[in-house]
């Protein structure tokens, strides 16, 4: 083992040993400066196994980076510039800088692949294909399993394919619904509806039952009069509804949770289908109070309509996360979002806190008057 390679192993694993306890712009300096040290350290290191060593390093720095700031360093080391003076035996320079030149050739090629593969993912996000972009995601994990990015896209993928398969589901009972009420003038019965599903390439019946029209409710309860009845909800974060002085809201995530260590990594979230009138300019209103140690880029409420964003908010007046101050309050504030592209439709509404990457900087949020108008 040559010295400046166990003596960059000893800085990761330093580094490593106390990151959990560094303040976050002390923890991207260090994790920024190491990177560099690594990456320089490409123009010495001759020995193949050494240099594929520091290369994953320098892409699990590169994802520890991300996840702090948001953008993805280059990871690639530097090339062989000229013999060591510490180079005893094994290969000759020569030999060195050739694997050297076609590793980096292959990092190379395995960052255009891994691009490709997230542009393929981003499409199918989109076009709200989860199941499609999940694949993409394994798949770029089986070409850089250290890729921090696609880990996380993962985690946060299957909620959202969960999410708009059971949305789906309440649609269709919906619709069912409305079809008989529109025939029974309004007659109130329990219907049981068989969905037999043949799955040909698999060969496998799948039967699934529902009850319907109760206790299927939707475009219901956007006040919390009546707590959380009429919503689901679910995600790592608790999930409740309050009333006090006259007013009922929702609350997503806990001011309970301990600044310092104690929160959750995950999300809260509650949804629920409503029919978009055909009016001229169908909208979607609420009103929501932030509070926030964190900043907007990490945590953040967001408002989705059939598992595509169309609003995300949080705190953009701090310059870094601070458990010390005052929490961030928003304040109440009212949003709507046009629903024009689906006049006459039913949707799913899913409302969202997000505490993200770290078990610090608590964030919560209230919400009160959703309606769809």
């Amino acid at each position: 083992m040559t010295d400046i390679f166990a003596q960059l192993l000893g800085q990761y694993d330093s580094f490593r040993g106390e990151f959990e306890g560094l303040e976050k712009q002390d923890a991207l300096t260090n994790a920024q400066k190491l990177l560099g040290d690594i990456k320089e350290a490409g123009k010495l290191v001759v020995d193949p196994e050494e240099r594929n060593i520091l290369s994953n390093l320098a892409y699990d720095l590169g994802g520890v980076i991300f996840d702090i700031s948001g953008f993805y360093p280059s990871a690639n080391l530097m090339p062989l510039t000229s013999k060591s003076s510490w180079q005893q035996s094994g290969p000759t320079y020569a030999e060195g800088r050739d694997r050297a030149q076609q590793q980096r050739a292959r990092e190379t090629q395995k960052e255009l692949n891994v691009q490709q593969l997230f542009e393929r993912a981003s499409a199918c996000a989109q076009a709200c294909d989860w199941r499609g972009a999940i694949e993409v995601y394994k798949e770029i994990l089986k070409v850089d399993p250290y890729n921090r990015m696609a880990a996380r896209c993962l985690a946060r993928a299957q909620p959202c394919l969960d999410r708009w398969e059971r949305g789906g589901l309440v649609r269709a009972v919906v619709k069912v619904q409305n079809w008989w009420d529109a025939r029974t003038h309004g007659v109130k019965m329990v219907l049981i509806i068989l969905f037999v599903v043949i799955a040909a390439t698999a060969g496998v019946m799948v039967t699934v039952k529902l009850l319907a029209p109760t206790p299927v409710c939707y475009g219901d309860n956007g006040s919390f009069e009546r707590r959380l009845e009429c919503w689901q909800s679910g995600g790592q974060l608790a999930r409740s509804a309050r009333c006090e002085g006259g007013q009922c809201y929702a609350v997503l995530g806990s001011p309970d949770y301990k600044c310092e260590g104690g929160v959750p990594v995950g999300e809260a979230w509650i949804e629920q289908s409503f029919q978009v009138p055909e009016t001229i300019s169908p909208t979607l209103s609420l009103k929501y109070l932030i509070f926030s140690y964190d900043l907007i880029d990490y945590d953040f409420f967001q408002v989705e309509v059939n598992g595509q964003s169309v609003g995300r908010f949080g705190n953009t007046d701090w310059s870094e996360s601070d458990c010390d101050r005052v929490v961030w309050d928003s304040g109440w504030r009212s949003s709507e979002f046009d629903l024009s592209a689906y006049r006459g439709e039913i949707v799913t509404v899913t409302l969202e806190n997000v505490n993200g990457t770290h078990e610090w900087w608590n964030t919560w949020t209230y919400l009160d008057d959703v309606e769809i108008r």
